[in-house]
């Protein structure tokens, strides 16, 4: 039976991170990679989609203790835990869908992680789109995720097809659909992005980096 997005992880806060830790071999790892990119920059201004209990922010913290950190997350009881964890750093909390960010230049860098492996082509096509205008010209988009093989790709969406068609499609549920990388750099280059690094790859867990092309993006609309 499926369930909603917010609900799923509302019932699995108690196990949660023990469960992400198990999910993800060589966590410490794929989390140093995650947070690499961005250690050069000085007291950097983050957004964090799909922040759940906050792995990726105890890694940035660690590196960047005065970052502003902006996090959405659809589960009220994954932020509070974020909330909890994190009371002493400068965190702005949204309990609300990541669809919804609609600002402009405001962010250094943007990571999601374990998060978009739900969304289809159009969907992430609106979110890359949307994480292409929240970033300062030239600033970074992380994304740590797994991924699979083309064949499996298409698996993973024709079963989502027959799942949708039994529910209402205006709610968010909780389905995963990993794409292969190619997928990936293919539709972030349709949305402003360049130079799509894979900077971490184990397994089917990988981490990969892009930034955002503004400049080049003003030029073709002259």
């Amino acid at each position: 039976m499926l369930e909603k997005m917010n609900e799923f992880f509302d019932k699995r806060i108690e196990e949660y991170d023990a469960h992400m830790r198990d999910t993800i071999e060589r966590y410490d790892e794929f989390y140093e990679h995650v947070i690499q990119p961005i250690e050069k920059l000085s007291e950097p201004k983050v957004l964090i989609l799909g922040c759940g209990t906050g792995a990726e922010a105890e890694f940035l913290f660690e590196k960047h203790p005065n970052a502003q950190v902006t996090c959405y997350d659809l589960s009220n009881e994954m932020l509070q835990m974020f909330s909890k964890k994190f009371s002493n750093r400068n965190i702005e909390l949204r309990h609300e869908s990541y669809f919804n960010l609609d600002e402009e230049n405001i962010y250094d860098c943007v990571i999601a992680v374990m998060t978009m492996h739900h969304w289809d082509h159009s969907e992430k096509l609106s979110l890359y789109s949307r994480i292409s205008r929240v970033l300062k010209s030239e600033g970074m988009y992380i994304e740590g995720d797994y991924y699979v093989t083309l064949e499996n790709e298409m698996k993973y969406l024709n079963n989502r097809t027959e799942k949708l068609d039994q529910v209402d499609k205006n709610m968010f549920y909780h389905i995963d659909i990993p794409f292969h990388h190619t997928t990936q750099e293919n539709l972030l280059m349709q949305c402003g992005f360049k130079d799509f690094q894979r900077i971490y790859v184990h397994g089917e867990k990988e981490v990969h980096v892009v930034t955002c092309d503004k400049f080049t993006k003003l030029l073709e609309n002259n």
